[in-house]
């Protein structure tokens, strides 16, 4: 059993995973789901194992339209009982075509127009329902820079 911190992460993609490899030559464990991951995301008991030793949690999955978020639908009641920070590393595609303006905080999230961006923006709404639960929890996203 690893004594240091333990990050479960959801949906190991592109930027996930540079997080992942900064994390392990810190020392830290990472177990994680997705095309580079190494537990199956469909894996229940292994997912929730995983949960329960994790002292952070960080989903990259990006919400299927017309369904929502595929981390909260299948594992909401355990994130919110896991005791862990929780995280969701969202896509800068909320903020819509800023015709190449630097956009920063969370006043374009109204006008987002990327065909995945108001999904992502009620997604990360729904991440902050876990304020009120055992566990802090957090929406990262990154400062962007749209050329339209």
């Amino acid at each position: 059993m690893h004594s240091g911190p333990q990050m479960l992460i959801f949906g190991l993609g592109y930027s996930a995973g540079v997080l992942a490899a900064r994390l392990r030559r810190l020392g830290w464990a990472v177990y994680a789901t997705g095309r580079d991951g190494d537990l199956d995301f469909a894996d229940r008991a292994a997912v929730e194992a995983a949960l329960a030793g994790a002292s952070h949690v960080l989903s990259s999955v990006p919400p299927v339209p017309a369904e929502g978020d595929p981390v909260l639908a299948a594992y909401r009641e355990a994130l919110e009982n896991c005791g862990a920070w929780v995280g969701y590393l969202s896509s800068t595609g909320v903020y819509g075509d800023t015709g190449g303006a630097w956009s920063m905080k969370l006043p374009q999230l109204d006008k987002a127009g990327a065909p995945r961006g108001p999904k992502r923006t009620l997604r990360g709404r729904r991440y902050r329902i876990r304020e009120s639960s055992a566990c802090p929890a957090s929406t990262v996203r990154g400062a962007a820079r749209s050329t339209g």
